[in-house]
């Protein structure tokens, strides 16, 4: 299932970022919640006709996944033009937020409707929760300026992904070592957290449904306090400088990893449960915060033309790294199980060989950083 949502975006990603500089994008999103609420009711209607669910849903899943990819390179490359450059963080911190605050609410109220009305008629309510948000979408303004070509559509959209892919190589190495860090994050960081934080608290430190509920709302408060104070940090913390975060995620993974060991953890899980999903929650506040910095700065510093493509690239770029570090992940984890400590360690080996990369490939914004942000 999670195959089946993630590797169709990687792919459809690069086309969407293509649509979005091409096309009107306050239309682009309207469509595109029209599709997801189409896409909903026509589950629910296999559903109802009883056909075999996994396969339905499985399809559904990657549907969803690719109208996902046209949607978020619009979004992003949407919010530059509605927003003055001195408020991106403070304006990509606020739907940071929302998504965090989404996280930890809707799973609740999910859960609660799923028991009162079951999995049929929650899929109509959130069908219908898609049509009123492109109703909402139709009002907002977002500028839009025509370009025209005299070449047929498909010739023009690879012409237009040459283009971004010459700006990320050549014209602009900033954004192109940053998107390496992204991708080498997800690589190592992420992946772990992803594959890691299950195994731990379910089989190394037994923890309840409750212990696992609980963690998880613990890591979104963690996101959504990285969010708040994004703005801030941005102030005291150049490009040049992120490594400085990626360096922090690495130390708190270690503390929060000494939990995990054995001769302790057997006084009071609960306790060491918490103590790791505190250090945890700390790497979502510093990876949120500095995920923020990254995505503004490409997004002032990026030409309004190739903004769209631009994110597009960078976002399947890092998401490539996501599923070959699950999968190693998965396989030390396995090898380690009675001391995972070990996998921790070298998860935050991984982690600092990072941070001295994104050291060493930032380094040639410090000169010129201040013309830039």
């Amino acid at each position: 299932m999670l195959l089946s949502h993630s590797f169709p975006y990687l792919f459809v990603s690069p086309i969407g970022g293509l649509v979005a500089d091409r096309f009107n994008k306050k239309y682009i999103l309207v469509t595109l919640e029209f599709l997801n609420s189409i896409l909903i009711i026509s589950l629910t209607l296999l559903l109802y006709m009883k056909e075999n669910a996994i396969i339905s849903i499985a399809v559904v899943l990657i549907l969803l996944s690719m109208v996902s990819a046209f949607f978020l390179p619009t979004v992003q490359s949407s919010i530059p033009l509605i927003t003055s450059k001195d408020s991106l963080e403070k304006s990509n911190g606020i739907i940071s937020s929302i998504g965090a605050l989404t996280n930890i609410i809707a799973p609740a109220i999910g859960g609660a409707l799923y028991s009162f009305f079951g999995i049929k008629k929650l899929l109509i309510y959130a069908a219908f929760i898609f049509i009123i948000a492109a109703l909402i979408e139709l009002f907002i303004s977002i500028p839009y300026k025509k370009i025209t070509s005299e070449n047929k559509i498909l010739t023009t959209l690879f012409d237009d992904f040459k283009e971004g892919i010459d700006y990320l190589i050549n014209k602009n190495k900033i954004i192109f070592n940053l998107s390496l860090s992204a991708a080498l994050i997800n690589l190592t960081l992420s992946s772990f957290d992803i594959v890691g934080t299950p195994i731990i608290l379910r089989r190394v430190m037994h923890g309840s449904n409750t212990m696992y509920s609980t963690g998880m709302i613990i890591l979104e408060c963690g996101t959504l306090i990285g969010a708040i104070f994004a703005g801030k940090l941005a102030k005291i913390l150049k490009i040049s400088q992120l490594y400085k975060g990626v360096f922090v995620t690495a130390i708190f993974l270690i503390l929060g990893g000494m939990s995990t060991l054995s001769i302790v953890n057997h006084h009071n899980n609960f306790i060491f449960s918490f103590i790791y999903f505190f250090f945890n929650a700390a790497i979502m506040a510093t990876a949120t915060a500095i995920s923020i910095i990254a995505i503004s700065y490409i997004q002032r510093t990026t030409p309004e033309n190739l903004l769209g493509k631009t994110m597009a690239t960078i976002m399947a770029f890092a998401q490539i790294a996501a599923p070959i570090g699950q999968i190693f992940y998965g396989f030390i984890l396995q090898k380690y199980i009675n001391t995972v400590f070990i996998p921790i360690i070298i998860a935050s080996i991984l982690t600092l060989g990072v941070t001295y990369f994104a050291k060493i490939s930032l380094k040639v914004t410090r000169d010129n950083e201040e013309e830039l942000t």
